[in-house]
């Protein structure tokens, strides 16, 4: 796992905010922000893309 996917999932899995992990890890809070928001709309299509093959199917 990179550094980038470990901030990801501590932000997810522990919450505790974006200024605490930019002062963690040394990286700008903006960054982060950007990082978590792209993962979770990545993670909404992914999601909507497997229902909507589900549906196609039956």
């Amino acid at each position: 796992m990179d550094l980038k996917e470990q901030i990801i999932a501590e932000y997810l899995t522990q919450g505790g905010g974006f200024r605490k992990l930019a002062s963690k890890y040394g990286i700008s809070r903006t960054t982060i922000c950007k990082w978590v928001l792209i993962h979770q709309q990545t993670q909404t299509l992914f999601v909507g893309f497997k229902l909507h093959q589900l549906f196609l199917s039956f």
